[in-house]
């Protein structure tokens, strides 16, 4: 499990430079627009595009610090520290479970924004991220899966 949640982890950290980037591009095109476009141009496009950008840097900077939480969460677990850090985990876990129901309904990329949050919701909850991330690296074993005797 903790190599899904590693993957999830760097997923949401490129994520983060591509959002980024793309944030970054919209704000710069709502300020320099080429000649041959401005007679194209309806009166509120230089603020569409300067919005849109502002939520693509907003999300990239949640991904970004959700995806760098998850990478040092699954650091410290190979390095073995027993610092629970069960706040940070909760935040973590509880962040990524965030983003990736505002994947699932995000339409604006939406064959990989679906998968990414579909991706992100079998990860977040299932019983050994939940003890991994609000039971860290504790002495116990995962949790057992297995049907128990009635």
């Amino acid at each position: 499990m903790v190599s899904h949640i590693f993957v999830l982890g760097v997923i949401q950290a490129l994520r983060a430079v591509l959002g980024g980037a793309a944030g970054g591009f919209l704000i710069y095109r709502s300020f320099v627009i080429p000649l041959d476009w401005q007679s194209r141009l309806e009166p509120g496009d230089r603020n569409a595009f300067r919005a849109a950008g502002i939520v693509f840097l907003v999300l990239a900077v949640l991904r970004g610090f959700q995806g760098l939480l998850v990478l040092l969460e699954v650091a410290a677990s190979r390095r073995r520290e027993n610092t629970p850090f069960r706040s940070r985990g909760r935040l973590t876990r509880r962040m990524g479970l965030a983003l990736a129901i505002f994947d699932l309904v995000d339409l604006t990329f939406f064959p990989v924004t679906t998968a990414c949050g579909t991706y992100g919701l079998l990860v977040y909850r299932h019983p050994d991220s939940l003890d991994f991330f609000e039971g860290a690296f504790e002495a116990r074993p995962p949790a057992d899966l297995r049907a128990r005797p009635a």
